[in-house]
């Protein structure tokens, strides 16, 4: 259950919830009854988070969520109040634990969300293997997230490379920007200029110390970039 979202909030909004006009035929009397099972699964305080990820996958890939509803996303949002990336997280888990059914060892010591969500940008084949991997290395221990991603990294270091996005927010109007990134020596200058600023006392307290930090640190960052453009 995400922080946002409380059971008391699922449970009042599953008592209340709309019901859309859609040309999609009524569910089946079987359906109704598998989509009361699934929904109270989802209200139960004692389930787990994979409890709930199986019973939104069932929901989500038999469309369940229709007539009502349009999309999942609709259903997951106005019935439950969940986000779609929370949903699509908790998708994804449910996708791991079925590949590795055959597994029962590692999906045994599965003890959060995260522990399996390492496996989710593999291949069915890749998350077996790691599987594999992680069972035979674990001896019986404690398995965590940390020694899941290790073994991953080990065995396909191609799935662990992350990706830097841009900041939203570029910087102030005062710096400079070379190749969408902030100009290093127009900062320096600035970290210069705020200690040129600063009282004698100030200086010599705890600001002080981090300005001349902030200095130490920038400066390699800046011959490197003044060696970039002499090139």
């Amino acid at each position: 259950m995400s922080k946002n979202t409380s059971k008391s909030d699922a449970v009042n909004a599953a008592s209340n919830h709309p019901t859309i006009p859609n040309e999609t035929p009524a569910r089946t009397a079987a359906e109704q009854a598998k989509l009361d099972t699934l929904e109270k699964a989802i209200t139960d305080d004692n389930q787990s988070s994979f409890r709930l990820a199986a019973a939104l996958a069932e929901i989500r890939d038999a469309k369940l969520y229709q007539p009502e509803y349009k999309t999942f996303e609709e259903y997951s949002k106005k019935r439950w109040q969940y986000s779609r990336s929370y949903c699509s997280r908790l998708c994804d888990v449910h996708e791991v634990l079925t590949d590795l059914k055959e597994s029962t060892e590692v999906v045994a010591a599965f003890k959060n969300v995260g522990q399996a969500r390492v496996f989710v940008d593999l291949e069915k084949d890749e998350r077996i293997q790691l599987a594999e991997k992680v069972t035979e290395a674990a001896g019986g221990k404690k398995l965590t997230a940390a020694i899941i991603a290790k073994h991953k990294k080990e065995l396909f270091p191609d799935k662990c490379i992350i990706e830097r996005k841009k900041p939203a927010v570029k910087v102030g109007t005062a710096a400079e920007v070379m190749n969408d990134k902030p100009k290093f020596e127009i900062i320096w200058q600035t970290v210069i200029k705020l200690r040129g600023l600063m009282l004698n006392e100030e200086r010599q307290g705890v600001y002080g110390a981090l300005i001349e930090e902030l200095e130490k640190g920038i400066t390699p960052w800046v011959e490197w970039e003044n060696g970039l453009t002499a090139n």
